[in-house]
């Protein structure tokens, strides 16, 4: 009998939370529409109840933060089995699912707001769903939006350092970006985008500090310019002997990218 009294405890919390949201909004210099709804900003992510990967979970839940107040404005729960059974297709797709069922509900349910930017992952399934879903529910709901998709930097973030763990296997060789090399990049990188979130100074000075840390750590890193003249030099012996077309551009593209990067390095 506790699971109710959580269940109403919560709502209370979101209900309180919302206001706060809603209010910051306000403040913020954002406007009503016709039906007294305030657009917001949320971030929105979701987990298997499992541990790992967890593609054959049979429960996910998904929770929705204010943009503003940091605290927890809703939240939404699927699962596959048992008396509350309210979904019936993969684990996969209970993420986008959830998505779409909370920026509807907070744009027709008595909330007064609808969501204006939803900050997430990388995933492409869950806008779609989103998408899909406020188009299906505008004609009862008109107040309700696409919203705008913004990136979350702690997810790009990790995808940046999950894919500088994978050079040496696109290279085929152990020398270059050590762990130690691979840390500090992912750290200076995330650094660079923290500093730079919700900045006004544009779009281009983010970048140009992303390409000075890439630039300051190509200098420090020799092992990357040998490996990559090394790995051009194998595909030269081996275009030679084998006269594959495909292997002489990839070899060619390799030995530009060495030269590349040692003319970075001696201009800094």
């Amino acid at each position: 009998m506790m699971v109710p009294h959580v269940e109403a405890c919560a709502r209370v919390s979101h209900s309180r939370a919302l206001a706060d949201e809603r209010a910051l909004a306000l403040t913020a210099g954002e406007l009503m529409d016709v039906r007294r709804r305030v657009p917001i900003p949320i971030a929105f992510d979701a987990q298997w109840m499992k541990p790992g990967k967890a593609m054959n979970a049979p429960d996910g839940y998904g929770v929705v933060i204010g943009g503003r107040t940091g605290k927890c404005i809703m939240s939404a729960y699927r699962t596959k089995v048992g008396e509350l059974k309210n979904h019936s297709g993969s684990s996969g797709s209970m993420e986008p699912s959830m998505g779409a069922e909370v920026v509807v509900r907070l744009g027709s349910e008595p909330t007064e707001v609808y969501v204006k930017q939803l900050c997430m992952d990388l995933d492409s399934k869950t806008p779609k769903a989103v998408a899909e879903a406020v188009c299906a529910q505008r004609v009862q709901h008109p107040s309700l939006q696409i919203p705008q998709k913004l990136h979350d930097p702690n997810h790009f973030i990790k995808a940046l350092r999950k894919r500088l763990m994978k050079v040496k296997k696109l290279l085929h060789t152990n020398n270059v970006l050590p762990p130690a090399t691979q840390k500090q990049l992912g750290d200076e990188v995330a650094m660079a985008v923290h500093q730079h979130r919700g900045s006004r100074v544009g779009i281009d000075h983010l970048r140009a500090a992303i390409w000075n840390v890439l630039v300051t750590r190509s200098t420090s890193t020799a092992n990357a310019v040998n490996s990559l003249h090394a790995l051009a030099r194998r595909m030269s012996t081996e275009s030679s002997r084998e006269s594959n077309p495909r292997t002489k551009m990839e070899c060619g593209s390799m030995k530009q990218a060495g030269r590349s990067m040692q003319t970075t390095s001696s201009s800094c």
